[in-house]
């Protein structure tokens, strides 16, 4: 049975330092992280942003013109990557790339990197490349958009390939339908009917980027709750027990939704998944039992769970 307080988690989850904004849309839009959910899948997250720069350069001159203008981003390149250079191996792929580059102007390849760099030093930094709103010209030029001229160190294979492909499709068949009149569930299947979008990736698209209240079930997500014993440990992700978790999921962000007029169902389950990412990622250590250091167990206990 899942019972814990989705309201409770929220809680906890808002007042943990570091995390995304709540408007996080001021530092990556919808459209980006729909399109970013199928690139960082078996990639770090730095290469995923940066191929996704690489496809707004392309797919954007005007963009590409703007960012490649910028003296700003040689100015700080000296820094950006000694910084690159202490984040995994991500950050390491980006500064080889960065190395690479012996001309000037340099290439859209360097500058995606540079920017990539730049957006997870510091989210809210000015940073056009990665935050400039997508243009219907651009959307529409993405399909032309010759995957050949990205498969290089570190996007290079069939496997990044592939990755491309399905985000050119996922654009061309979001771009050009209007879901307005469309349930959760047949949003769903409609992107699902896009080769290559599973589960995750539809639901991210459906959440972020077209704004309905769908959460995003993924592994883990599910460890995260059993973890702190949210969930039960003998929970398994089923097709019954993951509908269930989503089911309370989307009554817990409409009843926080009801009692704080600027927030929605939706914006409230993007957040729960951001917060739980990072701060699994970055914070919670509680692997085999609680960690004292973890915010998580912390926060509970400031609540008096």
């Amino acid at each position: 049975m899942i019972s814990f307080s989705v309201s409770k988690l929220f809680d906890v989850l808002a007042v943990i330092p570091g995390l995304q904004r709540k408007d996080w849309e001021r530092n990556q839009s919808g459209a980006d992280r729909a399109m970013e959910a199928v690139l960082i899948q078996q990639a770090s997250r730095e290469v995923a942003t940066y191929t996704l720069v690489r496809l707004r350069l392309a797919a954007m001159p005007d963009l590409a013109m703007k960012v490649a203008s910028e003296k700003w981003l040689l100015d700080e390149m000296g820094a950006l990557t000694t910084w690159a250079q202490t984040q995994g191996s991500g950050g390491t792929m980006l500064t080889r790339i960065v190395a690479e580059e012996t001309d000037r102007p340099l290439s859209n390849r360097a500058l995606a990197a540079l920017a990539s760099v730049r957006y997870y030093q510091r989210r809210d930094n000015f940073n056009p490349a990665v935050k400039d709103p997508w243009t219907d010209e651009g959307f529409d030029r993405l399909g032309s958009v010759v995957a050949d001229s990205l498969m290089d160190y570190p996007t290079r294979g069939p496997v990044w390939r592939a990755k491309i492909d399905i985000v050119k499709r996922l654009v061309a068949h979001v771009h050009t339908r209007n879901f307005s009149s469309l349930s959760n569930d047949a949003i769903i299947r409609s992107l699902k009917s896009v080769p290559g979008v599973g589960d995750q990736t539809a639901s991210m698209v459906a959440l972020f980027w077209l704004g309905r209240p769908v959460p995003i079930l993924d592994t883990y997500l599910t460890l995260l709750l059993r973890r702190h014993d949210l969930l039960p440990e003998s929970f398994r992700p089923t097709a019954a027990t993951r509908r269930a978790l989503a089911v309370h999921l989307v009554h817990g962000a409409r009843d926080i939704a009801a009692s704080r007029p600027d927030w929605t169902p939706e914006h409230v389950l993007s957040c729960l998944y951001l917060w739980a990412c990072e701060v699994g990622r970055l914070h919670c250590k509680c692997i085999r039992g609680e960690s004292a250091d973890c915010p998580i167990v912390q926060g509970y206990r400031d609540l008096g769970r």
